[in-house]
Parts: structure tokens; sequence; C-alpha cells
């Protein structure tokens, strides 16, 4: 990622540490991508991690249905298994699986129903979703891993659709059990950057206290003309002629060396030449 590796180390290092973060930008901005980038360096560390995105989420029944699935989808055996009943029914399932997934339940509780069976969330929404947001902790603890939640688009929960409830008394729910989830690190991130500082930064609100806001930086123009170099470099661009108002590039070919590409010309203090830049507005916009 161009110009966010510092983000992506900061954003990791707190969140392995136990530290909650709020990211509050603008779409586009780049900050999904960090936070996908974070959560992919901390898996590689045997961290277990789940992502939901609020905005795809319509209810409060879907929102635990896909937590529960985002949490349980780190233990690999039990993922194929779960995927396994929610395709076929518990009761196709042989006797091996159905042993395992009365073994599951009795160490997860019911939460590992709203995992396997489709619909269940939906007879009892407020209880689902409390059985949901227990279980990152409960797996957690049952795996020796610390567990990273990551909300995106949490300014959702305080929309004008109301789609979990109402949000006070939600948010209320969350930190009530966020809180007592010590094996636990929560990341939300939000366009909205006014409704994301009024659900964490006022005393009354629930979230109070709860995190830290994490400024993403400004992408430099050192850091543009860094990484596009690489990028070029690593798509086997060369540079054929430099000048002080204009660098050339090309494509080499596999075998003769000759250009397949027609070159472009950079400006030297931008060093991105206006097709290109138009093409490539929104990768260039988030930096990934």
């Amino acid at each position: 990622m161009i110009g966010r590796s510092d983000d992506v180390r900061e954003i990791a290092t707190a969140l392995a540490n136990g530290t909650n973060l709020i990211i509050a930008a603008p779409r586009r901005t780049g900050k999904t991508s960090v936070c996908d980038a974070a959560l992919g360096r901390l898996r590689r560390n045997r961290f277990y991690t789940a992502r939901l995105d609020l905005f795809r989420i319509a209810d409060a029944a879907e929102l635990a249905e896909t937590l529960a699935l985002a949490v349980i989808a780190n233990r690999s055996p039990i993922h194929r298994l779960v995927r396994r009943a929610r395709e076929v029914g518990r009761v196709a399932l042989n006797a091996t699986q159905a042993a395992a997934v009365l073994k599951l339940k009795s160490q997860l509780g019911d939460a590992v129903e709203l995992a396997i069976t489709p619909g269940w969330a939906a007879q009892d929404p407020e209880r689902a979703l409390d059985l949901a947001l227990e279980l990152p902790d409960r797996v957690a603890r049952a795996d020796g891993r610390r567990m990273i939640v990551f909300f995106d688009e949490f300014q959702e929960v305080a929309g004008e659709r109301r789609p979990y409830g109402n949000p006070d008394a939600v948010t209320k729910r969350m930190r009530a059990i966020f809180q007592r989830s010590s094996e636990v690190s929560y990341l939300f991130a939000g366009s909205l950057e006014h409704m994301m500082r009024d659900l964490f930064a006022p005393s009354h609100r629930a979230f109070s206290g709860f995190g830290g806001f994490h400024t993403l930086r400004a992408i430099t123009v050192a850091d543009w003309s860094r990484g596009l170099l690489e990028r070029f470099a690593a798509d086997d661009c060369v540079k054929r002629r430099s000048t002080a108002t204009r660098w050339r590039w090309s494509r080499r070919s596999s075998r003769s060396g000759a250009c397949t590409r027609t070159p472009s010309r950079l400006r030297a203090r931008w060093p991105i030449g206006s097709r290109f830049r138009s093409g490539c507005r929104r990768r260039f916009a988030t930096g990934c």
C-alpha cells in the first residue's frame, strides 16, 4: 500500500496489545484497505480475526448470524462442518459430524446455532445478537488466541433506519458485552466522521472512552513517487529516459526486450501522467 505502512503497523500493534481503535474518514480515502491490511498482518501472527461490513447487513438477526459465521471461520475444521450443516441440514450429518456439533455447542453455547441453522437468529433477534457478541471472547478463550473484531461502517448502528433497533439500547448492550470480553480487541471504522465522533466522544454515550481515534496520515508526493516507482518496477517497467521535465516508461517484452507499452510522460513534480491518472483515479486516491 502506498504511504500507509506506518498506519498499518501502528493499528496492528495497538490491536495486538489489547487497545480498541476508531477510524473515521470519508469514503475512498483507504481506511477499509488499511484496516484489512492490519487484520491480514495480525492473522499472519496467529491472531483470530472477524470482519463485518454493517453497510451490507440489514438487521439484527443478520448481524448476529454474520458475526457468528465470521468468528467460527477461524477454526478451519469446524468451519467446514458448519458449512456442511448449513448446506444439507443437521439431519443429513453422519454420526461423527453430529457428535462434533454437540461437542461444539457444549463448548461455545447456543451461539453455535446461529452459524449452523439458517434463520435461527430471526426467531429472537435480540437474544441472538447478544449470543453472537459474546462468541468472539468464548472462542478466543477456548483456543488461547486473541480475537480482533473489525466493524466497518459502524455509524450504521445509529443510522436513520435503525436497522439493529434503538441505537442507545444497542450500543449499551454492545458496550456491556465488549468490556467483559478481555480476549478481544475491537476496531471500528466509519465514513461519516460526525456520526462516529458522536458515538464515541460524548460522555453520555455508551462507547465513551472505549477506544482511541486513529487519524490516517496524508499520503505525500514523495510517498506517491516512491510507491509508483515500486509498482512500475513490479510490473517489469523500466525507465528509458529521464530529464528535468519528463520520464519515459515502457514495459519490456519477455523475449526481445522491445517496448510493449506506449511511453507515457510523467511530470517531475507529480509523477502521474494525465491519462494514467484519469484511468486510475480511484486506485491512487486510496493508495492501494
